[in-house]
């Protein structure tokens, strides 16, 4: 077990901000942004980690499917880079492919070296409340929505 204390960190606002309303202006537009990498650019590795640079913590860990590989170039240049998860079916690294190089550097992703099955049986092993939880399919966050024809007509 890992002594770190639970911090909750607000971003519901930013959140609003920075994907939901992007998504429906662009929508608007005719446009149809992927709210997913949207959310992991701007909040999950973005407003988040802006909101615990204060702390000291080196990494961040996410249980995205993808592997991040860091590196030091021939010239000791940090390099960070994305590499296909183990699991292919599951593999989320398209959903991670506009972190930068400062989110990229920061992160840890334990998963991307375990098939889903495998986390699944590991959840199972150890009793953990997630074991049987259906895999997320939804929008970043929110779940299914709906954005009927008549919301984007009339607005919000």
């Amino acid at each position: 077990m890992v002594d770190v204390p639970l911090e909750v960190v607000h971003l519901t606002d930013e959140y609003w901000d920075k994907v939901v309303s992007y998504i429906i202006d662009e929508y608007r537009c005719g446009r149809t942004p992927n709210p997913d990498v949207l959310c992991n650019t701007r909040i999950k590795f973005g407003a988040f980690m802006d909101a615990i640079s204060n702390m000291d913590f080196d990494f961040v860990a996410s249980g995205h499917y993808a592997k991040v590989v860091h590196t030091i170039t021939d010239e000791n240049d940090e390099l960070s880079y994305l590499e296909l998860s183990k699991d292919m079916v599951k593999d989320q690294t398209y959903f991670l492919s506009y972190l930068s190089q400062a989110q990229l550097k920061r992160l840890v992703l334990p998963l991307g070296c375990i098939p889903k099955d495998e986390v699944r049986n590991l959840a199972r092993k150890f009793d953990l409340p997630n074991q049987d939880r259906k895999d997320s399919q939804g929008i970043c966050f929110l779940g299914k929505v709906c954005l009927p024809s008549k919301t984007l007509t009339f607005g919000l």
